[in-house]
């Protein structure tokens, strides 16, 4: 007998992607390289040397290291934190996924205040947990910020009252867009261990096809991600 796969949620709509480049060259007649996106919140045109990218893939043959701790160094630096405070996922989507995982299951709730990004809610959903539209007793608080799609911008003290006002949450800043803001949660962690944020190379650097991402965490918080990351998801 063939294995059954568990039952999703009722009336669960999964992630719709937009068609590729390259179907919409072949729809019209063109090149993939001449098609450029303005839909999918990412630079048009790609923003790293060719030839230093090509030297970095030199040896395909091996796994990266699976501590990741060169690029969990880099990613330390740049934001200010502490490299124990670093995990990294591709993307941002996967460390989304990732923070579900530990903190959702059957019982529990995540707080998604509609419109923002739909993966919160599809992850919360394939957890088994409940999504909602209060904080209050929320196992999990999704926040976008900037938000996405509105462009909603949260001062961080905001977002850091709101973690201290509901200690028994995790509140997930999602900082995709953070170099187009400059505002940001990652200060406030040392005083709310309750906080995490998430960064991506894939908008402002212009490395989406890389599937690089980065969680910012208190080092409890950080250990908890790391211990249920799957290994070497990061190529890059």
């Amino acid at each position: 007998m063939t294995p059954v796969a568990l039952p999703l949620p009722p009336a669960f709509r999964p992630y719709t992607w937009a068609a590729s480049s390259a179907e919409i060259a072949a729809r019209h007649g063109l090149r993939p390289e001449q098609i450029l996106r303005f839909d999918q919140n990412t630079p048009p045109l790609p923003g790293v040397p060719r030839v230093p990218l090509a030297q970095s893939f030199a040896r395909l043959n091996d796994y990266p290291d699976g501590t990741y701790r060169e690029l969990r160094e880099a990613a330390a630096a740049y934001c200010g934190a502490d490299v124990d405070q670093i995990v990294v996922g591709a993307g941002a989507d996967e460390l989304i996924a990732l923070c579900a995982r530990t903190y959702l299951g059957p019982g529990r709730r995540a707080a998604v205040t509609p419109p923002t990004y739909g993966l919160y809610r599809i992850v919360t959903e394939l957890e088994g947990a409940e999504v909602v539209a209060e904080p209050d007793g929320a196992a999990v608080i999704w926040v976008c910020n900037p938000n996405n799609p509105t462009g909603e911008l949260r001062e961080p003290a905001e977002l850091a009252a709101l973690a201290r006002a509901q200690p028994e949450a995790i509140v997930v800043v999602d900082e995709a867009y953070f170099e187009y803001a400059g505002a940001t949660c990652i200060p406030r962690i040392a005083e709310q261990a309750n906080l995490i944020v998430l960064r991506t190379l894939s908008k402002a650097f212009g490395l989406a096809a890389l599937r690089v991402g980065y969680a910012v965490a208190s080092p409890g918080a950080a250990a908890e991600l790391d211990r249920r990351r799957p290994p070497a998801s990061v190529s890059a």
